[in-house]
């Protein structure tokens, strides 16, 4: 939880210029700045920077709306069954705890779809 906090609360313009310090001066494996023609490794660091905070936010949501999924009582009647817990995860578990994050995926892409498009 504690990478997933960072993640939101560093805006993205702290972020950027530690990924091009760390990827393209250190490691050289992107450029760190620049524009060529579109190539996507252009891209890249700039896409990361700005979704940094809102993957950290699908990743809480995730781990919360995981969690209470796992402590209902079809986990507690799989487990007393003696499925294995990757089963329980995958089978009984991963489509109930998705819904919260389908749910505000959807309402942050409309969001940025009508800031995109004036509408």
């Amino acid at each position: 939880m504690g990478v997933a906090m960072t993640g939101v609360v560093i805006p993205s313009f702290v972020v950027a210029p530690l990924l091009v310090m760390i990827f393209a001066i250190t490691l050289h494996w992107l450029p760190g700045g620049g524009w060529n023609g579109g190539a996507l490794k252009f891209m890249i660091l700039p896409m990361v920077a700005l979704s940094l905070a809102y993957i950290a936010s699908i990743a809480r949501i995730t781990r919360g709306s995981m969690i209470e999924v796992l402590h209902s009582n079809f986990i507690r009647t799989a487990r007393a069954k003696g499925l294995p817990m990757r089963r329980i995860i995958l089978r009984h578990a991963l489509k109930p705890a998705l819904l919260p994050v389908l749910s505000y995926m959807g309402a942050s892409f409309r969001g940025h779809y009508h800031r995109l498009n004036g509408h």
